[in-house]
């Protein structure tokens, strides 16, 4: 009974942070968003305490509604860009399914395989990764635009901590140094006030990655795992996030591809979904680890 709860304990932590993560999310989309206009809106206070917009809005081009942003209204202020970050549902049921399969399997070989706790905590990063940018979207305020760095934080450590995992075989090192990361990661981009900290703190940790596949590498003498399929999969992930980062970028506030009353919104269609498909082709890139041992 044990061990079939723990088989299918990836489909629990799925299902809960469904629920728990929507009903936060329904329940502010209902009330209404509080706290103040994020600071990609320019905004300034007149002497009769009158808001008013200074200068256009740099919120990734999708139009919306000024006047709703101050009044915290509730409901979406940018549907697309919103609605678009539902793909992690899927992915991360796929990522759910896979590894209770494996389970079953008594699919040992490696730690996303196995009855680890970790693999169950890869499930709910890969969907608060798309969930979690929902509240600034749906919002466009300071007070929740933390919750979408968290979630790219979330990711990010995971990389981290997951690869430093295959080097130090310690769960408790894993968790210990998963935890203090997003954590530090998370206030320092809410506390500091100099825009660029999220995007340096993300860098930062993709290059602390590649050292500690690189330390693998060499310890083990065998590049990316050392089949042909996990560096297929590792490269499709690698060309899905850069191609991602070139439609974050030509969708910009008054960029190539910005057109603010269209359904096409690059950002939310292509770089939501695109980093979407690099969470999930890493999750196969890691399931290969050991694996051919046992073909």
């Amino acid at each position: 009974m044990a061990l079939n709860f723990v088989a299918h304990r990836s489909y629990i932590v799925w299902a809960a942070s469904n629920v728990v993560v929507m009903a936060v999310f329904l329940g502010f989309m209902a009330s209404g968003w509080p706290g103040s206009p994020d600071p990609c809106i320019h905004y300034e206070t007149t002497g009769n305490n009158t808001i008013v917009q200074v200068k256009p809005d740099e919120c990734y081009c999708e139009a919306f509604d000024f006047a709703e942003v101050l009044d915290n209204v509730g409901g979406v202020r940018q549907p697309v860009n919103t609605w678009s970050n539902m793909y992690s549902v899927v992915t991360s049921f796929i990522i759910a399914m896979v590894v209770s399969h494996d389970r079953q399997r008594g699919g040992d070989f490696n730690i996303i395989s196995s009855h680890n706790p970790i693999a169950d905590l890869y499930v709910f990063v890969s969907l608060f990764l798309g969930l979690g940018s929902m509240f600034f979207h749906a919002s466009l305020k300071t007070g929740l635009a933390w919750v979408d760095g968290c979630s790219m934080f979330f990711f990010v450590c995971f990389l981290d901590c997951y690869t430093l995992r295959r080097i130090w075989k310690s769960d408790l090192g894993f968790w210990c140094s998963y935890i203090i990361s997003v954590v530090t990661c998370t206030l320092l981009a809410s506390l500091v006030r100099w825009p660029p900290i999220l995007m340096l703190l993300i860098i930062l940790s993709v290059v602390v990655y590649i050292v500690l596949e690189i330390i693998i590498w060499r310890r083990t003498r065998c590049l990316l795992i050392g089949t042909l399929r996990s560096r297929l999969l590792w490269g499709c992930s690698v060309a899905c996030i850069a191609l991602g980062e070139v439609f974050w970028g030509l969708s910009q506030t008054g960029a190539l591809l910005c057109r603010p009353t269209s359904w096409f919104q690059p950002h939310g269609l292509l770089w939501h979904t695109l980093a979407g498909a690099t969470a999930i082709l890493l999750f196969f890139y890691w399931r290969e680890e050991n694996r051919h041992k046992y073909r």
